[in-house]
């Protein structure tokens, strides 16, 4: 849930009381930015620690229920330790990180260990083709992870083909045996 969304705290209740687990999208630096925008109240690399920490706060406390955080954009945010270390740091204890690997030069997932932040990182982006069968293949990649690996994360967004395609492709795959678990189960 982006908390910058004008509904964040109606939707984030909704879904916490349908029985779905709630994670802050936080916004963080893209790559081009400010041509590039992740939207208000973003984690900035010019920011100061204490800005950061504030920031990131202020973006969880506005999404009631979350359990956990992943990064919305954030390819230069996630490349740069200082801000990684800030922003893990000022995570509520119990919270977990899911790192949406938007960059190959992420340290999200390596400084979270070193934190003892508890942490995940993508596998398979579904929807970066938000066409039914581009999400198809990569629901399909997404499976071959999971079967070769254990366990894969994949991240998608609300666009209408995603959600034909998991609804027809969820089953099925249920069928071959495969389990979906919560983000929360994800992380180590």
């Amino acid at each position: 849930m982006l908390p910058n969304a004008a509904r964040a705290t109606e939707v984030a209740t909704l879904l916490h009381e349908r029985g779905f687990e709630v994670l802050c999208h936080l916004p963080m630096e893209p790559e081009h930015f400010p041509q590039v925008s992740p939207g208000s109240g973003a984690v900035l690399t010019t920011m100061s620690d204490d800005e950061i920490a504030r920031t990131t706060l202020r973006n969880v406390e506005a999404v009631p229920y979350a359990r956990g955080v992943n990064n919305h954009m954030g390819s230069r945010a996630t490349a740069d330790r200082r801000v990684m270390e800030n922003v893990l740091a000022a995570l509520p204890e119990d919270m977990y990180f899911i790192d949406s690997r938007t960059t190959s030069a992420s340290v999200a997932a390596s400084v979270a260990k070193e934190l003892s932040v508890r942490a995940a990182s993508r596998n398979v982006f579904l929807d970066d083709v938000p066409t039914d069968a581009a999400v198809r293949q990569q629901l399909r990649s997404l499976a071959r992870e999971a079967a070769h690996h254990g366990i894969a994360i994949g991240i998608g967004h609300m666009y209408p083909a995603t959600i034909r395609v998991l609804t027809a492709g969820v089953p099925e795959l249920r069928r071959e045996g495969f389990r979906f678990i919560r983000a929360s189960q994800a992380v180590r």
